[in-house]
């Protein structure tokens, strides 16, 4: 993650975490004390899994994927009500414009002698 944002505060923070990792902290809480960059949630999920800090970050990962995947299900079914009205709209415009320009013409024909 470092290299990937290497002149980012992100990246910046990450390299402070190695530092830390390699004078000897091995638990998150050591390391990421005074973080402000991460979510409390996140650096609490990491942190749970003590040493195994590539499976707090996957499990980290899941939770927040998981999330996101929420977000997008709500907003698609916000956005599906909206959606119904707009077709329904479309549909009623149609029937009153080939009701207007072509059924009431020739209902007007039909009557005349």
């Amino acid at each position: 993650m470092q290299s990937l944002e290497p002149t980012s505060e992100i990246g910046l923070e990450v390299g402070r975490w190695r530092a830390a990792i390699a004078e000897g902290y091995g638990k998150l809480p050591q390391f990421a004390a005074g973080s402000r960059l991460f979510p409390r949630l996140f650096l609490w999920l990491v942190g749970q899994s003590g040493e195994d800090l590539a499976g707090g970050f996957a499990r980290a990962g899941e939770i927040y994927y998981q999330r996101a995947q929420y977000r997008v299900e709500m907003l698609l079914y916000a956005a599906l009500p909206v959606a119904v009205v707009a077709v329904g709209a479309l549909v009623l415009f149609q029937f009153v414009f080939l009701t207007q320009s072509v059924l009431v013409p020739f209902l007007n024909a039909l009557g005349e002698p």
